[in-house]
């Protein structure tokens, strides 16, 4: 090997056994590239690739860990759709059914104190209740009076129970109601839907019962509970007596 001090290229002199001696010469810059470049750009595309496989399988792991939360979120909406369209079917057939039934009776109305304006096919279910009531309670919460209760759900298997509340309170000969708003303007009569909507399948809290109080009144007060199904059948009432003092 020959090397020319300040030469750019670099000769190489090549011995074989039979064969008279052969001279090449080769760039530096070609022989620095094969050398380092080569390789540093070999490690380079190497480390590129890994990372990308990296990147692209940590894509692949994400999309299969959503597609289930994606196909689970689509099911479940659609079960409840399924559940809301029979219970909207059985609604239908069951308000077809009470069109049919003709006018309540004078009866059935009494059980209402004759307040509710009657609907067709109208049942008191009273004596046989599928709910209850539980941890009755009356006490001053500010300047107004508040009944709490609990909503028990008795029906077989936990069917969902769903429907409209009513409470009257009498102290001193003044009666309010609640809802406030369910008395109709041009007459004194409460629509049984007008009430405070409720659905539960086994348990429900009704802690928004307000009434005004008036000081100077007596402490003894008499609440009635009304509660009606969504086709207008009352289905539970009760008298409770309470004494609150402020």
């Amino acid at each position: 090997m020959e090397t020319k001090t300040g030469s750019k290229k670099l000769g190489l002199l090549v011995y074989e056994a039979d064969n008279a001696p052969r001279y090449y010469e080769i760039k530096k810059g070609l022989l620095k590239f094969v050398l380092y470049g080569l390789p540093v750009i070999s490690i380079f595309l190497l480390v590129l690739v890994l990372s990308g496989s990296v990147y692209f399988n940590q894509i692949s792991e994400m999309a299969k860990r959503k597609e289930p939360a994606i196909i689970k979120e689509l099911r479940d909406n659609s079960l409840t759709l399924e559940k809301k369209l029979t219970e909207t079917s059985q609604l239908v057939s069951t308000l077809q059914n009470k069109l049919s039934a003709g006018h309540v009776s004078g009866e059935k109305l009494d059980s209402t104190m004759g307040l509710f304006l009657p609907t067709p096919g109208m049942q008191d279910k009273t004596k046989f209740p599928n709910l209850a009531l539980e941890g009755i309670e009356a006490l001053m919460s500010g300047d107004k009076i508040q009944l709490k209760f609990n909503i028990i759900n008795q029906t077989k298997d936990n069917m969902k129970l769903a429907g409209y509340i009513f409470v009257l309170m009498k102290n001193s000969g003044r009666i309010s109601f609640f809802p406030e708003a369910s008395l109709e303007e041009n007459e004194f009569k409460i629509k049984f839907n007008s009430g405070e909507s409720f659905a539960t399948q086994r348990f429900r809290p009704v802690d928004n019962v307000f009434f005004p109080y008036i000081k100077g009144n007596s402490k003894d007060y008499l609440f009635k509970i009304l509660i009606f199904s969504r086709t207008g059948d009352l289905l539970y009432k009760q008298l409770v007596t309470k004494q609150i003092e402020k």
